[in-house]
Parts: C-alpha cells; sequence; structure tokens
C-alpha cells in the first residue's frame, strides 16, 4: 500500500492509500484508493460527493 496526496480545487487536499493490483493475463491495473485514516479526507469525499449532486 502507498499513500498519496492530492489536491483538489473545490474540497482541498485528499489523502488516499492506493493498492494498485494487476491483471496477470492482461496489462490492465486495478488502482483501489480509500481515505488515509486520521486524516479529514473522508469528510472531504463526503463534501465533494454532495457538491457533485447539487450540480447534476
Amino acid at each position: 500500500m502507498r499513500a498519496r496526496r492530492r489536491r483538489h480545487r473545490q474540497v482541498g487536499r485528499l489523502d488516499v492509500d492506493c493498492v494498485v493490483l494487476a491483471s496477470p493475463l492482461s496489462r490492465q491495473r486495478l488502482l483501489l484508493l480509500q481515505p488515509v485514516p486520521g486524516t479529514p479526507t473522508t469528510d472531504r469525499l463526503n463534501r465533494l460527493r454532495w457538491l457533485t449532486e447539487e450540480v447534476s
């Protein structure tokens, strides 16, 4: 697992853990991202979801 930090223009910094799963039969990869525990990322992702629902 690898921690990554990104900045979103509407909600600010997002700290996520990233796991990469690779298919042995093809070149496909699946990225699994989850909020780092103890950071405000979960609240920020919920706020982002709320903002996108307002626009829809």
